[in-house]
């Protein structure tokens, strides 16, 4: 494991990124309280067009600030943070408090083993029966798509390399849930994830919550379809498509049986199930050709720029 003694010649280079919108009550704080493990390189805070004293009171507190002109959304701060970021390892967390940072050793301390850490809320953890719900059952639905154990979903308390992190940013939300695009994003990269336990994250300290569980529970939904498109269309494709062909296989036996010979409603059920079958080949030879053109691109060396002449 890595050594985390700020002493160490080998301890990680770590940034750690805060978004924050009107969060001038407790971010400060948050920001004195990573300060004071001596762990990070650089705190950036990125002020997604507050409308508070939140700038002030992180770069009081010693912060490197980042400045929306206007509110974007979470997503969106998470991400122009981490493009700032300049650390090996990215730490993620929230400005309210819900998160501590002196947990944040108990993550890096599997930072030399993978790519991804995140802080899972543990069971009885301080989240409500109403969100713990919700999460659980889209991490169901996530372990279906991605065909990998998941502990914790959209725990926002994180550590991440950072130029892995930088090949998926692109596909950050605006809003929620970033958390949701990096661990399925990392899973179907086929990226080292693990997931430690933590009982003291949960409810914010201060302010009220953005989340909006029906509107934002839809969005984590369609976010788990559209990274599964990205990375592995037959995992939905293939499912639809052979149930498509046994409703309508059966449904012919049943019209065989009562009226002597199939119809066109059961022969429009079995030609679907083949095309969306096909079609989820098809598509998950795109995926793979996009993900080698990408892995490629990454691989080749910057072009060098033209030299200057020097006779003008």
């Amino acid at each position: 494991m890595t050594s985390l003694d700020p002493t160490s010649a080998t301890r990680p280079d770590v940034s750690v990124v805060i978004p924050a919108f009107n969060e001038a009550e407790s971010v400060g704080e948050v920001v004195r309280r990573i300060a004071a493990l001596n762990i990070a390189n650089e705190i950036v805070v990125v002020d997604d067009g507050s409308t508070d004293g939140t700038a002030d009171a992180a770069r009081e507190a010693g912060a490197r600030v980042v400045r929306h002109s206007k509110n974007r959304g979470n997503g969106a701060a998470v991400r122009t943070g981490c493009e700032a970021a300049r650390g090996e390892w990215i730490v993620m967390l929230d400005a309210d408090g819900q998160h501590p940072a002196e947990e944040i050793p108990a993550l890096l301390e599997h930072c030399g083993e993978c790519d991804l850490v995140v802080g899972a809320r543990a069971p009885g953890a301080n989240v409500s029966r109403l969100r713990s719900f919700g999460n659980r059952g889209l991490i169901r639905f996530a372990e279906f798509l991605s065909q990998e154990k998941i502990a914790d979903l959209t725990s926002g308390f994180r550590a991440v390399r950072r130029e892995p992190l930088l090949e998926v940013v692109h596909l950050f939300p605006r809003h929620y849930s970033y958390p949701t695009t990096v661990t399925m994003a990392f899973l179907k990269l086929g990226r080292e994830v693990r997931y430690v336990s933590l009982k003291t994250i949960g409810r914010r300290r201060t302010g009220r919550s953005g989340i909006r569980p029906l509107r934002d529970g839809l969005r984590f939904l369609h976010i788990l379809l559209r990274l599964t498109m990205l990375f592995n269309p037959q995992r939905i494709f293939t499912p639809t498509g052979l149930f498509l062909l046994v409703v309508g296989s059966v449904w012919g036996v049943i019209q065989i049986v009562l009226r002597g010979g199939v119809f066109g409603s059961s022969l429009a059920l079995i030609l679907s199930g083949v095309f969306v079958f096909f079609f989820g080949l098809l598509a998950e030879q795109i995926a793979q050709v996009r993900l080698e053109l990408g892995q490629l691109a990454r691989r080749r060396p910057p072009a060098s720029r033209p030299e200057e002449d020097s006779t003008r």
